[in-house]
């Protein structure tokens, strides 16, 4: 028999406070645990990419680019930072990073926003953003990040964003979570 390389992560990674459901009613606060992958660590169950938008679909005009999601309660660790990545786009769309935000909740309307310790991008991916949380959001919650596309591409179609979400703690597993569709128009 081989020996399990999954351990739970309890003394070692103590990031935050779960809430857990004993008996019929009674709220009992515990430790958020996760899963050590030797030096790494991971969501022992998968955040999910629910929804994304655009505030507008129209060619060459400003828009904001939506990404919501959600961190189901037994996610095991707290989410640190949010990863969006173009893929395969027909036109390059520049955004500008410091007009984009986050903020709690799943509507265009939005919520409460979300303290972030820094939102950029590599220089290597153009159109490319990562939001960083501080402090990391719980495991329960449901969350929106915010793209400000300086403008709409000209050339509409589908445009297609990689999702990957982080886990607090050092060394943290960077989990794909799917491919945001947006829905833009042509300028015919």
């Amino acid at each position: 028999m081989k020996p399990n390389k999954f351990k739970r992560n309890i003394p070692v990674y103590l990031f935050g406070i779960g809430l857990a459901l004993t008996g019929a009613t009674a709220l009992v606060a515990s430790p958020v645990i996760g899963v050590l992958v030797g030096d790494r660590v991971a969501f022992d169950r998968a955040p999910r990419l629910v929804r994304s938008a655009a505030s507008s679909s129209s060619p060459n005009s400003g828009a904001d680019y939506q990404f919501t999601i959600t961190l189901p309660i037994d996610a095991g660790e707290p989410l640190q930072a949010i990863q969006i990545t173009p893929h395969n786009h027909v036109e390059e769309i520049s955004l500008n990073h410091s007009d984009s935000a986050a903020f709690e909740g799943d509507s265009l309307a939005g919520g409460p926003d979300l303290p972030l310790s820094s939102i950029g991008g590599p220089t290597e991916v153009p159109g490319e953003a990562l939001f960083v949380f501080n402090p990391p959001v719980l495991p329960g919650n449901t969350i929106t990040v915010e793209l400000e596309a300086e403008h709409n591409p000209a050339q509409g179609g589908v445009y297609e964003y990689g999702v990957t979400a982080y886990p607090a703690g050092p060394n943290g597993i960077g989990m794909f979570l799917g491919y945001g569709r947006l829905h833009l128009l042509d300028n015919n």
